[in-house]
């Protein structure tokens, strides 16, 4: 017998496997409720991105997994267990929920629930601070838990196509990103909040409802890309065609805004 250290304690190991890899208990518990649930085993991989479909494991832990377009429409809770896990790729599936264990997964650094059937975020999102991508697009959000505020490590937050009405003035407090996409959405306007996200390079907006800017876009200072394509945008005030200008003179590339 042998044992492997768990973040969440020690499990004993006696020949517990998933089809001939070593996992601890939890990790193999929950690769065999998912074969149940997809009917199929899912393979060993040496790396877990996007369309992949697998898992991968170091020291016996799972640190990805991934199951692209398999009509998962629930994901056990023997998830929150999974302390190692890094990456998780669930695109193109069926979830209407998230277990409420997932606030435990805090190496958690890629999370991709994108195409799914997901109506509201859990306010717990927050507690994943270690994540570094959060994709959300194509769903059936309608708003952002203020506790988005708290991923201070996120670099990149996709929210494409859903129908998010406004952003929290929270959202000014993720300091380190630097691709916010809230393309196809209801958006009629921005927080102030947003000139405070000091490293963001691409800010995308297309295809919203955006009737005003905040002055406070021009305090972008690190802004690369700025798409306000198919936007209800009318005349823009004085201070934030100032604003504007001061993005495109330092080099910002704009997209559906004319600045004279």
């Amino acid at each position: 017998m042998f044992n492997f250290q768990d973040h969440t304690g020690e499990y004993p190991v006696d020949d517990v496997s998933y089809h001939g890899t070593p996992l601890v208990a939890s990790a193999q518990v929950l690769l065999v409720e998912l074969e149940g649930k997809l009917r199929k085993a899912l393979p060993k991989v040496d790396n877990v991105i996007d369309h992949i479909f697998g898992f991968a494991e170091k020291g016996g832990h799972i640190t990805a997994l991934g199951f692209y377009q398999q009509e998962v429409k629930s994901l056990p809770e023997v998830f929150g267990q999974l302390t190692s896990l890094q990456v998780l790729y669930c695109k193109n599936n069926a979830l209407i929920s998230l277990p409420a264990s997932f606030r435990n997964l805090r190496s958690l650094q890629v999370l991709c629930l994108g195409w799914n059937e997901l109506y509201t975020l859990p306010d717990w999102i927050g507690q994943l601070t270690s994540l570094k991508e959060l994709h959300l697009e194509s769903n059936h959000l309608n708003a952002v838990p203020t506790t988005i505020g708290q991923l201070s490590s996120l670099k990149e937050l996709h929210l494409e196509g859903n129908s998010i009405t406004a952003l929290p003035e929270s959202i000014g407090e993720l300091a380190s990103l630097e691709r916010l996409a809230v393309d196809s959405n209801r958006l009629t306007s921005l927080p102030a909040s947003i000139g405070k996200l000091k490293t963001l390079k691409v800010l995308s907006l297309a295809a919203n409802f955006l009737k005003s800017l905040p002055e406070t876009i021009g305090q972008l200072t690190s802004l690369q890309e700025l798409d306000l394509y198919v936007n209800n945008l009318p005349r823009l005030s004085d201070p934030v065609k100032t604003a504007l200008r001061q993005l495109k003179n330092q080099g910002c590339k704009m997209r559906g805004v004319r600045v004279n």
